[in-house]
């Protein structure tokens, strides 16, 4: 580290942005938030959308995915002075073998269950599924990733060296949040290494808290992972609801939406859905896998916005421990309605909740302090071996 702050190397390969993901948008949150408080930043990106179109593209992603052995970020980087490589995310257009010779401090940030579950989810069969946490076969066997025995197979036969590269030779592993911190632990990872770090809300989305309202948002992917189906179904047409987002179940959702006030606004910028958070009475968020933050909660709280959350989600954790909603088992009509008699109460207590845990500042301070772990535990796997 220099004289001026860090000097940074950002790793991500970035999903399609015909599936929107708040990974993408996490990334480059972060290396901005990390500039603006005057560190560098080199994010070294590949994108889909840019090579799925390649002659031979899906048999060189899935021979990476199995042997590691794939483009390397390393020269677009090297021989820059970096003080610590921070690896967001490599499936499917990095490979991970330049990770076994890599000499600087290796921080990843586990945005996901993907070195754990091949769907990354651990959800299968509409519940919580821990059955690869010690061995990937499985998921094979169930064709977890996409519903696909074959598109299984490659992420099944990579596992194992995908945990060695990433998970053993990270020198600090970075999860969002206790929930996943836990299925980590459960799975053997060295929980020395695990440091919670939440996501937050940049600086310049924070417009204060909002007014509220009587309407109600969901935000996020329309599929059977986040809940959408029960959620409609179970919608009280008394109430109003704004759907934002687009995905596989959208047109199963408008069905079961009919004759009640449901709007759906598909996939809007940003801005757009957070303005409608700041006037609204609550935001859901019914996913029924163990998320491991969603964004969405951080964005309602910076509105001050309470959030009804289902378990085994992080955000029900959250709302439990910072008395900003309520968190349920099941996103009943009951539920919905009492949710929506209290949350006008509960605003004042989320809008503190922003403040106390999802600032910017705040974010860039706890990667700095990661980043300070891991030149020390490097410094220290070298004096072991010496």
């Amino acid at each position: 580290m220099d004289s001026i702050g860090w000097n940074v190397a950002f790793v991500h390969s970035y999903y399609s942005d015909g599936k929107p993901s708040g990974e993408n948008v996490m990334v480059d949150a972060a290396a901005e938030a990390l500039r603006r408080a005057g560190h560098a930043v080199d994010l070294v990106g590949r994108r889909t959308d840019e090579l799925s179109g390649r002659t031979g593209y899906a048999a060189v992603a899935a021979l990476s995915t199995v042997t590691g052995v794939g483009p390397s970020p390393v020269g677009e980087f090297w021989p820059t002075d970096v003080d610590v490589v921070h690896v967001h995310n490599l499936f499917p257009n990095f490979g991970r073998g330049w990770l076994r010779t890599l000499s600087k401090p290796l921080v990843v940030t586990l945005h996901n269950y993907r070195p754990l579950c091949a769907a990354a989810t651990l959800f299968r069969g509409g519940a919580t599924c821990t059955a690869c946490l010690r061995g990937s076969l499985p998921g094979l066997r169930h064709g977890c990733y996409r519903g696909s025995r074959m598109a299984t197979l490659p992420l099944t036969l990579g596992q194992r060296t995908l945990r060695r590269d990433l998970l053993g030779r990270a020198d600090r592993l970075i999860v969002l949040s206790e929930v996943q911190r836990d299925f980590y632990v459960r799975a053997g990872v060295d929980e020395r290494k695990l440091v919670v770090v939440p996501n937050f809300v940049p600086d310049d989305m924070d417009r204060g808290p909002g007014p509220g309202g009587v309407d109600w948002v969901y935000s996020g992917r329309l599929d059977d992972a986040k809940g959408i189906i029960e959620l409609i179904t179970h919608w009280p047409r008394e109430l109003r609801l704004t759907v934002f987002g687009t995905g596989p179940l959208l047109a199963n959702a408008r069905e079961l939406a009919r004759g009640k006030d449901i709007t759906f606004s598909g996939h809007l910028p940003r801005a757009a859905v957070t303005g409608a958070v700041r006037n609204a009475r609550g935001v859901v968020f019914p996913s029924r896998w163990p998320d491991p933050f969603g964004l969405a909660y951080a964005e309602a709280m910076v509105a001050g916005t309470p959030v009804l959350a289902r378990r085994p989600a992080a955000a029900a954790q959250f709302v439990r421990q910072q008395g900003t909603g309520v968190a349920v088992d099941e996103v009943t009509s009951d539920a919905i309605r009492a949710a929506h008699e209290l949350f006008p109460s509960l605003r004042t207590a989320c809008r503190a909740a922003y403040v106390a845990h999802y600032r910017e500042p705040d974010h860039v301070a706890a990667l700095t302090e990661v980043y300070l772990q891991a030149c020390a535990a490097r410094r220290a796997r070298r004096s072991a071996m010496a």
